[in-house]
């Protein structure tokens, strides 16, 4: 006969016998937090974290300790999801002070899931029903502290995973998976199962998130409210690809880099209905063109390939010293790649203009959705009024180069580690320049993944090109103002590697088959936009081919271009380098 393993809930001691802070019950605890919708959420945390660590050490029956969390709940939702909403937008490596309230916020949930879980336990053993509620709440109250983990590159805290699995495991037992339970904290478009909150969980942590962009983690996250009915566990594991050990502390790991038993504790995570959704959903995106939310074609070909047996890549890592200087985003590597100096200036030959800036009710801005385009500069001066102008030899850019230490090197890039506070923008995915100390040119690389460690943030960045050329970009045969020139890089074409030419450009605005023009120093060039072949929420990197034919002169921006005519090979002038200034 086989013995059942027993379930490991971790639940708070009781040992108090009435609350300080207010009679206990749930009227006067919702009377309590009040208040502390007004305060800043910090603030209002480290207040009501002690208040529910107390529901949960306090002597109480299951249905009034329920009701006592069910009062508080909303409180707490509400004040975590507004810190998150303000963290996100502070650099990866936090102060003190962002610390402590992150951590207070991560263990106010934690305490509040802890509550639920003592109901489960309590109300099991008399049987009550209400059990399978609060093990709902508890799984569903879990999830934001594992996202903000995941969205800050920092490991989930201790033991959730553990946690997670011993609740799932109890519903199995109790044959409570698809009980569903409405969540009025949540803005849920039909209620969520127990087996689908799970679902949710263990796919979310199994998406490879430190390669994901925060945003692109919180629609993820959100989609899988209703992309999780497309998964299931089994408990066949032969040929599996994805493993859920229910004893472990972790999340689900690709079958070939599981170390472990194989028992009646051990699942598969079956995606493959899933990835046939996806698949449809990412070819719809590119026939629209979407690239926002969950339909970001990106984020779905990530997960694509990372809820599939797609191949990772594999490259042996040498151990490295030294220190490489780092500029994020493409507007910064545009700045310093052409030797510091501004957009403006390119477009005249490196020379200073007084540049006339179109009304901004006229002017037409295809980079204003854009990504990342050095913040709402470019939108700001098209919205102006009257006849302004801007002297071009006045600093208008704010790119800061930072100094990283070298951790290891491989063929496809490097493993980097920031000490100090690194810029606000950084995030998996984002465009990087890359150079030695001294040395006045810049390569091309992407954040492929960050983890964040105590006091550091390593990063592994994958190499582009080389070096790159500066120029700017417009659509071609548009009545244009001075705003519609944005930031490029050229990745000139390495014929050794029979690599072609490729254009970098703000994330959202052109397309494949597009025409446009490129201005490199006052010379221009009609190019048509081909294969997408990388998007990020930052960029985005073409094929393009160079196009013949009558010049197309800008109107209403005081720029005047040299067209090449076929005197001067397009090549030549590419193959340059930009000169340190």
């Amino acid at each position: 006969m086989t013995v059942a393993r027993p379930i490991r809930l971790s639940v708070p001691l009781q040992k108090r016998d009435q609350l300080s802070f207010c009679d206990g019950s749930p009227k006067a605890i919702a009377a309590w937090t009040e208040p502390l919708h007004a305060l800043p959420a910090s603030e209002a945390i480290a207040t009501l974290l002690p208040a529910v660590t107390e529901l949960g050490q306090c002597r109480a029956a299951p249905e009034l300790r329920f009701e006592q969390l069910e009062a508080v709940r909303p409180v707490v939702w509400f004040l975590c999801t507004r810190l998150a909403r303000s963290t996100l937008t502070r650099p990866l490596l936090l102060d003190a002070k962002e610390q402590t309230a992150l951590a207070n916020a991560q263990s106010l949930q934690t305490q509040l899931a802890a509550g639920y879980k003592l109901v489960v336990a309590q109300a099991l053993k008399s049987g009550q029903s209400l059990a399978s509620t609060a093990l709902h709440r508890a799984l569903s109250d879990l999830g934001p502290t594992l996202l903000r983990a995941l969205q800050l590159y920092t490991p989930a805290p201790a033991r959730l995973w553990e946690q997670l699995h011993q609740l799932y495991y109890l519903a199995e037992r109790k044959g409570l998976l698809d009980h569903a339970v409405p969540d009025p904290v949540q803005q849920q478009s039909r209620p969520l199962s127990i087996r689908n909150l799970y679902l949710r969980l263990l796919l979310l942590g199994c998406a490879r998130p430190n390669m994901l962009r925060q945003q692109g983690l919180l629609a993820m996250f959100n989609a899988l409210e209703g992309w999780a009915e497309k998964a299931e566990l089994a408990t066949g594991v032969d040929d599996a690809h994805l493993l859920v050990d229910l004893t472990s502390d972790q999340a689900p790991l690709e079958a070939t880099r599981y170390v472990g038993h194989s028992g009646e504790d051990l699942r598969c995570l079956v995606t493959e209905p899933l990835l046939e959704t996806l698949r449809g959903r990412f070819d719809e995106a590119l026939k629209s063109g979407i690239e926002q939310g969950a339909d970001d074609p990106e984020l779905l070909s990530h997960l694509i390939q990372a809820w599939g047996r797609s191949a990772r890549r594999s490259f042996k890592r040498s151990p490295a010293n030294g220190n490489l200087e780092i500029c994020v985003g493409l507007p910064a590597l545009h700045f310093h790649s052409a030797g510091g100096i501004p957009l403006q200036r390119q477009l005249r030959g490196g020379r200073d203009i007084d540049v006339p800036v179109a009304d901004g009710d006229d002017a037409i801005d295809p980079f204003a959705g854009a990504g990342d385009v050095g913040g709402a500069r470019m939108e700001e001066l098209g919205q102006r009024r009257g006849p302004i102008t801007h002297k071009a030899s006045e600093p208008m850019e704010d790119y800061p180069v930072a100094k990283l230490r070298l951790e290891d090197i491989s063929p496809g890039g490097y493993g980097l580690i920031w000490q100090s506070r690194p810029d606000a923008g950084l995030q998996a995915g984002e465009l990087v320049g890359l150079r030695t100390p001294g040395d006045p040119y810049w390569s091309v690389a992407v954040v492929r993944w960050c983890r964040n460690v105590p006091g550091e943030l390593r990063l592994g960045v994958e190499l582009l090109a080389p070096r790159a050329a500066s120029a700017c970009v417009r659509p071609l045969g548009q009545q244009t103002a001075w705003n519609a020139w944005g930031p490029a890089l050229v990745l000139p074409e390495v014929g050794a590697l029979s690599q072609p030419p490729y254009l970098i450009t703000p994330s959202g605005s052109f397309a494949p088959g597009q025409k446009v023009i490129l201005n490199r120093y006052g010379t221009g060039f009609r190019a048509r936009l081909q294969v997408l072949e990388r998007a990020s929420h930052g960029f985005a990197e073409y094929r393009f081919e160079e196009l013949g034919g009558q010049r197309d002169v800008p109107q209403d921006t005081g720029i005047e271009v040299e067209y090449l005519d076929g005197e001067t090979h397009f090549d030549e002038v590419w193959s340059r380098r930009d000169s340190p200034r």
